[in-house]
């Protein structure tokens, strides 16, 4: 994503031309050299959430500004054969927001949403998938409609009043601080797999 290479000739192979690795080296480097702990075990379940962030931010690679989890449904593993996926995924969210207001970092969890079964194929605000315990305790609520990306998977839709099918948007269902916002327009590079800010030159 940050060299803009194209994600299917790292995949399926084709060589990548000097300007190409140039810029793929360039992004490796500046990703390495940024304070970054990524967690790839996989296993870390509601209860131990908590205490494996408090232990990063006390330790000598904290504090800790910023976490991110892609995605959430993964992480919000069941313990208990009683617990269900929604008590789960509400635990993970509340486990990340104690964080969050103990250290004042930033928590960002990314989610599938459940699939509005509307002309505009747009969750919304009550689509958040398995809980409704994500809506209740985050700050804010953001949900991504990509109408570039379903008209390639020929996935119908109709275009809301206000917006268009020539970019993707970011709908700000949420936010404790700002109130509800219009939608933000994104620029998309299917090709990277990235979105872009469309104020930005190329």
């Amino acid at each position: 994503i940050l060299s803009g290479v194209k994600t299917n000739k790292l995949k399926f192979g084709g060589g990548l031309e000097k300007d190409e690795y140039r810029r793929l080296c360039d992004a490796v480097n500046y990703a390495s050299s940024l304070p970054i702990y990524i967690d790839s075990t996989n296993i870390v379940k509601a209860s131990a959430l908590g205490l494996r962030l408090n232990g990063l931010h006390s330790s000598d690679n904290g504090p800790v500004w910023m976490m991110s989890v892609d995605y959430l449904e993964l992480l919000a593993r069941s313990e208990h054969t009683k617990e269900s996926k929604e008590q789960a995924v509400e635990e993970v969210t509340r486990q990340c927001q104690i964080f969050s207001r103990d250290t004042s970092s930033c928590v960002v969890l990314i989610s599938q949403s459940t699939q509005d079964s509307g002309k505009f194929q747009i969750a919304g605000a009550d689509g958040t998938r398995y809980s409704r315990g994500i809506y209740m305790t985050a700050d804010a609520v953001c949900e991504v409609w990509n109408p570039v990306f379903m008209k390639k998977a020929l996935i119908r839709f109709e275009i809301p009043e206000g917006l268009n099918d020539s970019q993707p948007f970011m709908l700000i269902e949420k936010d404790r601080e700002m109130g509800i916002s219009p939608p933000v327009g994104l620029g998309w590079e299917p090709e990277y797999r990235r979105f872009r800010d469309p104020a930005l030159p190329d």
